[in-house]
């Protein structure tokens, strides 16, 4: 599924104000613009000659393990989540679907019925069928990217460059700054373009593999710290079978 995408522009952040046309590159900017050319002036205090002071029995003081009526503790399964239900987000799971459910059977007027799965709602296959498999890319799709040279960019400033997100903010407008008679634009508006489209980038079948870890150097003779005994999971995708 394409994502969505910002072009380009140094100048950002529009002002937003009535009839102004200014556009700023940066949310300091905009902010200092705002209280200098459009300060905003709130309605004096109303005085009036009764004045109300609330008192502690006004107050409902809540206490540990203590609710007012009408508000119930959902820790302690009240009447706003099913009877059991410690966890509020329980409440919001699927019905636990039991594991001899019949995916097919006929009922009433030997009519023939299915359960379907309340997430995957797909099409049957006939029995032994092997599954559709996935359409062909077209050795032009470089989806979620625009074309190669947005691809191509992206691996260089984020896998061999390893460049930082002020910098490829600073690049980015050096190479929009090269492409305005052009009227054309670089190929990412800016970090978190190039961020967003990288987290869409597929990974196709590559599976997850996993290892441990543990600390095997200097250990002192007393006091040691706990990570140094811990072994730690570490799961990862080859990056050499990405497509």
């Amino acid at each position: 599924m394409p994502i969505a995408r910002k072009d380009h522009s140094s100048l950002q952040f529009p002002c937003g104000y009535l009839r102004c046309a200014r556009h700023f590159k940066s949310q300091g900017g905009h902010k200092k613009h705002w209280n200098t050319s459009h300060p905003i002036f709130g309605p004096a205090p109303a005085t009036t000659g009764v004045s109300h002071t609330a008192t502690v029995e006004e107050q409902p003081e809540v206490l540990d393990g203590y609710f007012p009526a009408g508000h119930d503790d959902i820790s302690a399964g009240g009447d706003n989540f099913p009877a059991g239900t410690s966890d509020p987000s329980q409440a919001l799971n699927e019905p636990d679907i039991p594991d001899d459910l019949n995916t097919e059977f006929f009922g009433l007027g030997d009519r023939l019925y299915r359960n379907y799965h309340p997430k995957l709602n797909g099409q049957f296959l006939p029995d032994g069928a092997p599954p559709t498999p996935p359409p062909i890319k077209s050795p032009d799709d470089w989806a979620p990217y625009r074309n190669r040279v947005e691809f191509e960019t992206a691996e260089f400033l984020y896998t061999r460059n390893q460049m930082s997100a002020r910098d490829i903010n600073i690049l980015l407008d050096l190479w929009a700054a090269t492409l305005l008679k052009y009227n054309d634009k670089p190929p990412f508006a800016d970090h978190c373009d190039l961020y967003k489209t990288i987290d869409a980038t597929p990974v196709g079948d590559v599976k997850w593999q996993s290892l441990k870890v543990q600390y095997t150097g200097e250990r002192p003779e007393t006091n040691v710290l706990p990570w140094m005994d811990q072994a730690h999971n570490v799961w990862y995708r080859d990056p050499h079978e990405h497509q």
